[in-house]
């Protein structure tokens, strides 16, 4: 998995070289394949390193970059505003213009720890002072990127990935963490910041964990609710200013880049980013979608890029894909996602093999729904109905302790055991410390969303193809929601409630609105709800909307990425094996509704975990 990976050593006589065999066994299990560019540093107390992407632009540039005694290794995306670039240049009398990521130890030498405050994007971040003899691990505002972490008495350990915290035998024992794995099958993923690993830790976002001899002490550098006291601007400036922020936001990822793709579906969110890129030099990008042959997400993507003469790889998820590159691709996914992703996600990562050979940077439509709908959600795999109900129970404790014991999770032994339960409501009262104190419903709706959704379930998806493509959604964009808060576009300014239809209307006219103020040959093509976009804002296609609405009903939902072969198929290849480390959850296979993903839970306890049972370094 691409990303960074160290050692801190807590030990005054230590010698990093008694740890470099655990480092390197750190960053082999780290890496997917060895075509994969690294780049190691040590200090005297520290040993760090940084894996890329196989498509990454940065395979060609130093991954640690140094000034004076400051080295910072990093993964993600960074953007340094162009008031930050001439502040350094003049400070430091550097007469070109550098790469953003060049400026890390400038601005860390200038600011200290202030740094974070000062850049945007989506990163993870060593630093390494050796002047001073402290090193910090930073990540940004919204956490974005999962970052795991282990301490005990002999040392500090960080990684990208879990399995590499587990390879390099530097922890006291390895333990499954059975409340976590009763909170993934209950919630739909770890609300918490545990790990299905007892120990291991997921970093806090908006945070800097400084690293000393004594342990580790975090501190947060930003907190959600500044986005909640922007000024709200007047409603005639509200289109211009979102259109202007979206268009920085796309910007600076478009003019640092040479190659990007973006995966066009029939929906909406991605043809808003593409109304963007239209003007722009068009053999940059490269167009991708998948779904099963004949399906919306094929057809209508191949008929935009047809006529707009664009680059397009259709991705067929057909029975081809299901005979031979589907369980491999299954594996990966839950592999490289730390058990998190089941196997019904596979094409993700069967696209990203594809398309990192065409860019190293994946254009996202991640988050554009939550930012631009309003309305209270529907439940769904992002946001399943029991985490809707612990929300507006205000995070209740009593909440989720009847709404678990009605579930069939209550039915497994190893979910008798009170501890787990009482553990569990634990991790649920912290949450509502955290999100418990907003002013309103909505406030605190929108906190939870960007501060623990954002991170936890599309973080956690981000960084499954990690391996082999940087992504970047411009509406997390830290500079465009600053904007975004200042509008009546803002979810957050409107009551904790179903959308009403003047709402619903007001999201689709923006979506339109906006993609016809950049290039509107795009709203006339057809989208996968059976009309265009230019439809939704006149009066003739209101009426067509409206009977498609009422067609579509009566048609139902399709497979429209062939997924209902997958159980069969993942059951045979994988599960038909006798399970000795997940026993205890495995009887949840027989079980519809937990099947997907406890099947995958089982496969990564099986293949993972059991790697690692034995051996400690002493």
């Amino acid at each position: 998995m691409a990303g960074i990976a160290g050692i801190y050593l807590k030990q005054a006589n230590a010698s990093v070289s008694v740890y470099r065999l655990a480092f390197d066994k750190m960053i082999g299990a780290l890496a997917y394949s060895d075509k994969q560019c690294k780049c190691t540093g040590e200090t005297g107390n520290a040993l760090f390193a940084v894996v890329a992407a196989l498509g990454s632009p940065e395979r060609s540039a130093p991954l640690i970059k140094k000034h004076k005694n400051t080295s910072i290794a990093f993964e993600g995306l960074i953007f340094v505003s162009d008031s930050e670039r001439k502040l350094v240049n003049d400070v430091y009398g550097i007469s070109i213009d550098l790469d953003n990521s060049e400026y890390l130890p400038y601005l860390y030498d200038y600011y200290q720890l202030g740094l974070p405050l000062h850049i945007t994007g989506q990163f993870n971040m060593f630093v390494c002072d050796t002047h001073s003899g402290n090193c910090f691990l930073i990540n940004d505002r919204f956490g974005y990127l999962p970052l795991f972490c282990y301490e005990n008495e002999r040392c500090f350990v960080f990684s990208s990935r879990i399995e590499s915290l587990m390879a390099c035998g530097l922890m006291d024992k390895h333990e499954l963490d059975y409340a976590s794995i009763a909170e993934h099958l209950f919630f739909n993923y770890v609300i918490s910041d545990h790990t299905f690993i007892k120990g291991i830790d997921t970093l806090v976002p908006a945070s800097i964990t400084s690293l000393h001899m004594s342990g580790s002490k975090v501190q947060n550098f930003w907190h959600f609710s500044s986005l909640l006291d922007f000024k709200l601007i007047a409603s005639s400036q509200g289109f211009e200013a979102l259109n202007t922020a979206l268009s920085e936001a796309i910007s600076k990822i478009y003019t640092n880049h040479n190659k990007i793709n973006i995966s066009l579906t029939g929906g909406w969110d991605s043809r808003l980013l593409l109304s963007y890129l239209m003007k722009g030099d068009r053999d940059c990008i490269s167009l991708y979608s998948f779904g099963a042959d004949q399906s919306p997400d094929i057809l209508i993507p191949q008929m935009i890029a047809e006529k707009e003469d664009l680059r397009y790889n259709a991705i067929l998820l057909d029975d081809n894909y299901l005979n031979s590159d589907f369980l491999s691709n299954a594996r990966d996914t839950i592999i490289l996602s730390n058990g998190n992703r089941h196997y019904k996600r596979s094409h993700y990562i069967y696209a990203m093999k594809i398309m990192h050979k065409y860019g190293g940077i994946l254009f996202s439509g991640i988050f554009g729904d939550e930012v631009l709908k309003l309305g209270k959600p529907q439940d769904c795999s992002v946001l399943s109905t029991n985490l809707i109900s612990l929300i507006e129970s205000n995070f209740s404790t009593e909440v989720f302790r009847t709404g678990f014991k009605a579930s069939a999770l209550s039915e497994l032994p190893v979910f008798h055991d009170t501890d787990v339960v009482n553990e569990l409501c634990d991790r649920i009262e912290k949450i509502c410390e955290e999100f418990g104190n907003y002013a309103n419903k909505s406030h605190q709706y929108y906190a939870f969303r960007f501060m623990n959704n954002l991170r936890k379930y599309f973080g956690t998806e981000v960084n499954s193809y990690s391996d082999f493509i940087d992504c970047y959604s411009p509406f997390i964009d830290f500079d465009f929601l600053n904007v975004y808060a200042s509008t009546h576009f803002a979810g957050f300014r409107y009551p904790y409630a179903k959308a009403t239809l003047r709402q619903k209307q007001q999201t689709t006219e923006l979506y339109a609105n906006l993609v016809m103020h950049n290039y509107p040959k795009l709203a006339v093509y057809k989208t996968d709800r059976g009309y265009s976009m230019k439809d939704a804002v006149t009066i003739t296609g209101s009426i067509k909307i409206l009977s498609m609405r009422v067609l579509s009903e009566s048609i139902g939902r399709l497979d429209a990425f062939n997924t209902k072969p997958t159980d069969a198929i993942f059951q045979d290849g994988f599960l038909s094996r006798e399970c000795h480390q997940s026993q205890a959850i495995s009887d949840l296979l027989r079980n519809s509704a937990y099947h997907c993903s406890a099947g995958s839970l089982v496969y990564w306890i099986e293949e993972v975990f059991s790697k690692y049972l034995l051996g400690v370094v002493s």
